[in-house]
């Protein structure tokens, strides 16, 4: 996501259903809860967002990419995701990438 943001100029985001790197307390059950993705190095420094995207599912773990924050990463994930735990983005590559055709 972040490659694609630096070529096109366009703001990006990374969203995954498990964490690559970092450390983190778990956020709370609710829709819309999330808790601080930390830097193991550096506990002091931010890098993701664990956010609630549904109530007493799992957690994602959102990034920012290029030309956005944290927190407005966070926001745009949440707004994204409608009726299931990743925003439909995700979802439509997730089934690309298996080998299904998107949707018309």
């Amino acid at each position: 996501a972040a490659h694609m943001g630096l070529w096109l100029d366009l703001p990006s985001i990374g969203v995954a259903k498990s964490r690559l790197y970092g450390i983190h307390q778990p956020p709370g059950s609710d829709r819309g809860d999330t808790a601080d993705l930390l830097d193991e190095a550096d506990p002091e420094r931010v890098i993701g967002s664990v956010v609630r995207t549904r109530s007493n599912v799992k957690p994602v773990f959102v990034s920012p990419g290029h030309r956005i924050d944290v927190e407005r990463a966070t926001e745009f994930t949440l707004a994204c995701c409608t009726r299931y735990r990743l925003p439909e983005m995700t979802r439509w590559a997730h089934r690309v990438a298996g080998g299904a055709l998107l949707p018309e």
